[in-house]
C-alpha cells in the first residue's frame, strides 16, 4: 500500500500551493483569465470560425500568472548557458518538486544517491516548436533542454536521484498513469519512494491551434462541467508534484502522511467508433480493476474497517473535462460500477476543472491534490458554474448528486461504525488510455498522534533560538541571527577542537545540557559509574558538584575540578558528534584535562581511560602541600623571562605555558607570583590570576607526585577493562601535542610517561598552534573551544593575526546558559555553510521522565522565495515573430511570416473556396478566378499592416500595377499565396521610405508563378480623391445592371450573387 507524504502545485489563479489551491476552491474561484501576452498575441490567431487556417475560436483559458521563464538557475546548480536553453517546464518542474521534497521533509542531502524514482506526465512540446523554427541557433544544450524525455531526466540528475526516471505521455491520463507506474515501482521494491508530477505550459499557439482543429476546445473556453452548456474544454497551465512511498515506510521513517493510495489500474478502451471517442465500458472497466485490485466490494466501498452492512456516500472527483459527449459518458460509467449500493444515498461526484480548466498532462494531479486535501479537511469543494445540468447526465436515474456547494465528507449512517473517508479519482486520455486511483484518508492509517520534521539546508541561511515555551514572541523575523557579509564564510571549513586547562572552570557549568539532551546527563553518569569502579573510589559525585551552587561550589578544588572538567569536554565532545560536528584537528592545553580530551577526541584513548586519568591527576596534585599559584601576564616568552631575572625570582617562577606571541602563564612560589603580579601591573601589563586552588601547574612543585601520578594511570593504560578500553572511533582525527609542540599519535599519548611529563612540563600552546597553520600558509579552520569558557581565543587570535580567515566559538561560556551558548554555537556553524544534525540538536528528551518529544512537523510552510534575477529566455526571430505577430489571418491576405529581416515582408494565405465561399461567384466560364480587385485589395492589407496607423485616413495610390497571370482556384483543397511587400527601389543603393513594391504570387510543389506586381504608396493630399469624381459636363448613359451582366456572360465572365 502506498501512500502521499507531500504535494506541490503551481496552478492557474495564482495558486502556488495546494493550501492557497484549498482557498481558491473554498471561495469558489477560478483561474479563467486571457491568454498572457508573453505567451502569445492570441488576438493575432483568433477568428470565430476555428476551421479558418492558423486560428483559434478562443482568447482565454486557465493560465499561471508568473512569469514563466523565470528561474533561479543557481540554486540549482546549472549555469546560465544551459538553463537559458531549458524548457519553462524543466524549470518550474525543478521548483514545484523541490517544494514538495520541502513538504515532504526531505532535505537536499538526505536525497542525494537515494533510490527515488522520477515519473513525470507530460504532453506539450511548445518549447520545442519555439526553438525549432530556426534549427541553425542549436546550441550543445538544446537537445537537453528542450526534449520531452528529460523532465523526468532533469529530476534525477539535480536531486541525485537513483531510481527509475521517465516520462509518459498518454494526453489528459498521463499524470494518473505516472501514479499508476510508480506505486507499481514501489509494490516490486524497484524503489524506495517517488516523485510523481506532471506539467503542462502552453507557451506557444500551435497545439491551441490544433486541439481547435479537434473540435474539443470551448468556444468560451470554459470547461462548463456537467452542465447543458458544456461544449469542449478550456485549456490551462498546470505543474503539481506529488511524494509517495510505501505506508509501512513513511511510518518507519517518521514522514508526513497526507493520504493513502489503495489502489490504482489503468486500461485501454480498444476499438471504438474512433480514436477519439470515449467508451463507457472501457471506464467503467478500469475502475472495478482498481477495486478489484485493492480488495474492496464495490458495493460497500467503505466497508474497510467493519463487516455490518451500511448504505454509505460515496464521493467520486470526475476527469470532467467539459464535453458534451464525454461527461455524461463518465457518470455513466460511475452510476453502472457504483449504482447498486446506493439505493439511497446518491454517489457524489465533483470535477475542480470548473475552478482550473483543463491542464491535461497535468490535471490528474491537480484532482488527487484536491481529493487528498478534502480527505484531510473533511470537506468537498464545490463544483463551481453548474447552471442547468446535462440532460443527459440523469442524475435520479443513475443515483448521482453533483457537488454544487461546500458538503462534509459523508458519515456512516450507522453512528456507532467509524468509516475511512474514501474517494475515486478518474482521468482519461483522449487516445483512450483509461486510469483510476482510490484515495484514502490518512487518520486511519497511522498512529495516534503521528508526526515528523525534517528540513532541506540551503545556501543562504539563518537561525533563531527560542524557549520551546516561548515561540510566540521568540518566532520572529527580527530574532533571526545571518551571516554578516563582512564575516561570512559559507564554505565548510575543517573543525579544530581546542581544550581549555585549568582555571576556566565554573560553578553549575554544563548544568543546562544535562537537563536538555539526556546524552550528556548520560556520558556523565556513565563516567560516575567508571570511577566508582575504581580500588579507591572518589567520595563526590560528578553531577552534584555540576549542580552546586556557587557559593558553595568544590569546583575549584583540583581533586574536583580536574575529573568534573574532563567529564564535561567528553560530553561535550559526544554531544557535538551527535550533532555532526567533527573535528579533524585537536589540540590541548595545560593541566592534564586540555589535553586528556583533544586525546580522547582524537581516539587515542577511551572515555574510560580519560576519566580516571583526571581523576588520578586531581587526587595526586591534591596532595603537593607546597603552596603555589598561576597568573596569565600580558607579555612575550623572553621579555616575561627577563621579568623574572629582574625581580631575582629564578628558581620560585617559571613559564608554564607560552600562549602566543603576547601572552604566557606563569607558575611557582605563590609569594613570588605576588610579585610579579605588582611588578607587572606597575608597568601596565595585562595580569589574570588562575583559579588553581593554590597549585603550580607545570612547575617542579609537581615533580613530588609526578612518580605516583604515573605509577596509578601505568596501571590504568594497563589493566583497563577489555569493554572500557574502547576508543571514539576517530583515528584520522589529528592530535598537536602542547606538550612537544608536534603531531602525536596513541603511540605517544598512550604513555604514563608522556602524562606525566604533561604534567610537570611547560606548555607549549602557541608552537602547537603554529604547527596547525604554518607561517606561510593561508589556511581556514572553525575553531571551537570546548571546555567551560572560551579562555583560549585571545592566544589563538594573536598566534594567526597574519594567517587566513578564522572562526573562533565555543560550548560554553562563563555564567552563562549552556543551552543557549550551545544553541548559539550550532547555528553559528550551520550558518557557515556546515551540515547539522537538526533533529538532533532540536530533539528535546526529559531527563526526569525520560520520554522523548518528537518535533512535529509544519506541513504547507511557505515556499521557498525563488531569486529570479533576470530573465533567462531566447528564440528564434521567426518564433517571436510568429508568437508575437501583430495582426489575425486576413481571408485574402492571410497572415504574416517571418522572414528573418525587417526591411521585407511577406504574407502566406492557404486560400481555399471553403474559407472564402464568396469567390465561388467569380468564374472566367467554369473556373474560379481571383478578382484582379483582390489582388490590389491584399495590396492594400499588407501595406496598411505595415504602415503607421494614421495611413488609414490617407490615399493609396497605384503605379505600375500588371496582373501578369490569372490563379484559377480548385473547388476543393488550397492555394498556397503569397504576398512580399518591399522598399521600392530609387537607386542601386538606395530605398524608398515611401513607396512599396508589391509581389503576389503562387507556390505548387516546385513551381512559382507570379501573378500580380505594382508599386503602393500613400498619397498625403486629400485633393487626390476628386479626380476620380466625374466632372459636370461628362454625359453618362443610365445602364439596367442587368445588361451589364449579361454582356460580362457574354465574353465568359460568370458572376454569382455575391459578386
Amino acid at each position: 500500500m502506498a501512500m502521499m507524504t507531500a504535494q506541490s502545485c503551481r496552478l492557474p489563479g495564482g495558486v502556488s500551493s495546494p493550501s492557497e489551491l484549498w482557498d481558491l476552491l473554498q471561495e469558489g474561484r477560478s483561474g479563467y483569465c486571457k491568454v498572457p501576452h508573453a505567451r502569445f498575441n492570441i488576438d493575432s490567431f483568433y477568428h470565430p470560425d476555428p476551421s479558418r487556417p492558423g486560428t483559434t475560436n478562443t482568447k482565454v483559458g486557465y493560465f499561471l500568472l508568473e512569469d514563466i521563464a523565470s528561474f533561479e538557475n543557481q540554486f540549482f546548480g546549472i549555469n546560465n548557458r544551459e538553463a537559458i536553453s531549458m524548457d519553462p517546464q524543466q524549470r518550474k518542474l525543478l521548483e514545484v518538486v523541490f517544494e514538495c521534497f520541502e513538504n515532504a521533509g526531505m532535505s537536499m542531502e538526505a536525497l542525494a544517491g537515494a533510490n527515488i524514482g522520477c515519473y513525470v506526465g507530460n504532453y506539450t512540446a511548445d518549447f520545442a516548436s519555439i526553438q525549432s523554427k530556426d534549427p541553425d541557433l542549436f546550441t550543445r544544450y538544446s537537445a537537453t533542454g528542450m526534449g520531452p524525455t528529460i523532465l523526468a531526466n532533469r529530476l534525477s540528475h539535480v536531486f541525485d536521484l537513483r531510481g527509475p526516471s521517465l516520462v509518459i505521455d498518454t494526453a489528459c491520463s498521463s499524470s494518473l498513469y505516472c501514479l499508476h507506474v510508480a506505486c507499481t515501482a514501489l509494490t516490486l521494491r524497484e524503489c524506495s519512494a517517488a516523485v510523481v508530477a506532471g506539467v503542462n505550459l502552453i507557451q506557444a499557439p500551435e497545439l491551441h491551434l490544433a486541439t481547435a482543429k479537434a473540435g474539443i476546445l470551448s468556444a468560451s473556453s470554459t470547461c462548463s462541467t456537467f452542465d447543458v452548456s458544456a461544449d469542449g474544454y478550456g485549456r490551462a497551465d498546470g505543474i503539481g508534484a506529488l511524494y509517495i512511498k510505501r505506508l509501512s515506510d513513511a511510518i518507519r521513517d517518521g514522514d508526513p502522511v497526507r493520504s493513502v493510495i489503495r489502489a490504482t489500474a489503468v486500461n485501454s478502451n480498444g476499438h471504438t467508433n474512433g480514436i477519439t471517442s470515449p467508451s463507457v465500458e472501457g471506464q467503467e472497466a478500469v475502475i472495478r480493476k482498481a477495486y478489484a485490485k485493492a480488495g474492496l466490494d464495490i458495493n460497500s466501498t467503505h466497508y474497510v474497517e467493519s463487516s455490518v452492512n451500511l448504505l454509505m456516500k460515496y464521493v467520486t472527483q470526475c476527469h470532467g473535462t467539459g464535453t458534451a459527449v464525454g461527461d455524461p459518458m463518465e457518470v455513466e460509467a460511475l452510476s453502472r460500477v457504483f449504482g447498486e449500493s446506493h439505493s439511497e444515498a446518491p454517489l457524489l461526484i465533483g470535477s475542480v476543472k470548473t475552478n482550473l480548466g483543463h491542464s491535461e498532462a497535468a490535471s490528474g494531479i491537480a484532482s488527487i491534490i484536491k481529493t487528498t486535501t478534502a480527505l484531510e479537511q473533511g470537506l468537498i469543494p464545490a463544483t463551481i458554474g453548474l447552471k442547468t445540468l446535462n440532460p443527459n447526465i440523469k442524475a435520479r436515474e443513475w443515483n448521482v448528486k453533483i457537488v454544487t456547494e461546500q458538503t462534509p465528507w459523508p458519515q456512516p449512517e450507522i453512528s456507532n461504525i467509524t468509516q475511512t473517508p474514501r474517494a475515486s479519482v478518474n482521468s482519461f486520455g483522449y487516445g483512450g488510455a483509461n486510469a483510476h486511483a482510490i484515495l484514502e484518508a490518512a487518520a486511519a492509517h497511522v498512529p495516534k498522534d503521528y508526526s515528523s520534521s525534517r528540513r532541506s539546508h540551503l545556501p543562504v541561511r539563518g537561525y533563531l533560538t527560542m524557549d520551546e515555551n516561548d515561540w510566540k514572541d521568540g518566532l520572529k523575523c527580527e530574532n533571526l541571527h545571518f551571516l554578516s557579509n563582512i564575516d561570512g564564510h559559507r564554505t565548510q571549513l575543517p573543525y579544530v577542537f581546542v581544550f581549555s586547562g585549568q582555571g576556566a572552570q565554573w560553578p553549575g557549568m554544563g548544568r543546562q545540557l544535562i537537563e536538555r539532551y539526556t546524552s550528556f546527563g548520560e556520558t556523565i553518569n556513565k563516567l560516575e559509574n567508571y570511577l566508582a569502579c575504581l580500588p579507591e573510589p572518589p567520595d563526590f559525585s560528578i553531577y552534584g558538584v555540576i549542580l552546586e551552587r556557587a557559593e558553595t561550589s568544590r569546583i575549584n578544588i583540583a581533586a574536583y575540578s580536574q575529573p568534573v572538567c574532563t567529564a564535561v569536554q567528553i560530553a561535550l565532545v559526544d554531544l557535538l558528534a551527535e550533532f555532526n560536528v567533527l573535528p579533524t584537528t585537536v589540540i590541548g592545553h595545560s593541566s592534564g584535562e586540555g589535553e586528556i580530551g583533544a586525546a580522547y577526541a582524537a581516539g587515542h584513548v577511551s572515555a574510560y581511560e580519560a576519566i580516571v586519568n583526571a581523576y588520578y591527576r586531581g587526587f595526586t596534585i591534591s596532595q603537593v602541600s607546597k603552596e603555589g599559584s598561576m597568573i596569565a601576564v600580558g607579555l612575550e616568552q623572553l621579555a616575561a623571562e627577563r621579568l623574572i631575572a629582574e625581580l631575582d625570582l629564578r628558581g620560585g617562577v617559571y613559564v608554564a605555558c607560552v600562549n602566543s606571541p603576547d601572552s604566557v602563564t606563569l607558575s611557582g612560589d605563590a609569594h613570588g607570583i605576588d610579585i610579579v603580579a605588582a611588578a607587572a601591573q606597575n608597568q601596565g601589563v595585562f595580569t589574570r590570576r588562575l583559579r588553581t586552588d593554590g597549585k603550580a601547574y607545570h612547575s617542579p612543585h609537581m615533580i613530588t607526585i609526578g612518580k605516583q601520578y604515573k605509577d596509578l594511570i601505568s596501571d590504568t593504560l594497563a589493566n583497563a577493562p577489555s569493554c572500557q578500553r574502547k576508543q571514539r572511533g576517530a583515528q584520522s582525527v589529528r592530535m598537536i601535542s602542547s606538550v612537544t609542540g608536534r603531531t602525536v599519535g596513541p603511540e605517544g599519548t598512550r604513555t604514563a610517561t608522556y602524562w606525566r611529563t604533561n604534567l610537570e612540563s611547560p606548555v607549549f600552546f602557541r608552537t602547537a598552534i603554529e604547527m596547525l597553520v604554518p607561517a606561510a600558509a593561508l589556511e581556514a579552520f572553525d575553531f571551537i573551544e570546548i571546555g567551560p569558557h572560551p579562555a583560549l581565543e585571545l592566544p589563538v587570535r594573536q598566534t594567526l593575526a597574519q594567517r587566513g580567515p578564522m572562526f573562533y566559538s565555543s560550548a560554553l561560556a562563563r555564567g552563562k546558559d549552556g543551552n543557549a551558548t550551545m544553541l548559539n554555537l550550532i547555528g553559528n556553524l550551520f550558518l557557515r555553510g556546515h551540515a547539522i544534525s537538526f533533529d538532533k540538536v532540536n530533539g528535546i528528551c526529559h531527563a526526569k521522565s525520560r520520554s522523548y518529544t518528537t518535533p512535529k512537523v509544519l506541513r504547507d510552510l511557505p515556499n521557498y522565495k525563488w531569486q529570479y534575477d533576470s530573465r533567462l529566455w531566447t528564440e528564434p526571430q521567426s518564433s517571436e515573430d510568429y508568437r508575437h505577430r501583430q495582426h489575425p489571418p486576413h481571408d485574402l491576405l492571410g497572415a504574416r511570416v517571418g522572414n528573418g529581416n525587417h526591411i521585407s515582408a511577406i504574407w502566406r494565405n492557404l486560400l481555399s473556396i471553403e474559407n472564402a465561399q464568396w469567390l465561388q461567384d467569380h468564374k472566367l466560364g467554369s473556373s474560379i478566378v481571383l478578382p484582379a480587385a483582390a489582388y490590389l485589395t491584399m495590396a492594400v492589407e499588407a501595406f496598411c499592416q505595415l504602415a503607421d496607423p494614421s495611413a488609414a485616413q490617407s490615399t493609396v495610390v497605384f503605379r505600375n500595377v500588371n496582373i501578369l497571370k490569372t490563379l484559377i482556384l480548385p473547388s476543393s483543397g488550397s492555394v498556397k499565396l503569397f504576398t512580399e511587400l518591399r522598399p521600392a527601389s530609387i537607386s542601386n543603393i538606395t530605398i524608398s521610405t515611401e513607396c512599396w513594391e508589391f509581389s503576389i504570387f503562387s507556390v505548387a510543389k516546385k513551381d512559382t508563378t507570379m501573378h500580380a506586381k505594382g508599386l503602393i504608396r500613400i498619397e498625403k493630399s486629400t485633393n487626390s480623391v476628386e479626380l476620380l469624381r466625374p466632372q459636370a459636363n461628362d454625359v453618362l448613359e443610365p445602364q439596367a445592371v442587368r445588361n451589364l451582366y449579361d454582356k460580362f456572360a457574354e465574353t465568359g465572365l460568370a458572376f454569382g450573387p455575391r459578386f
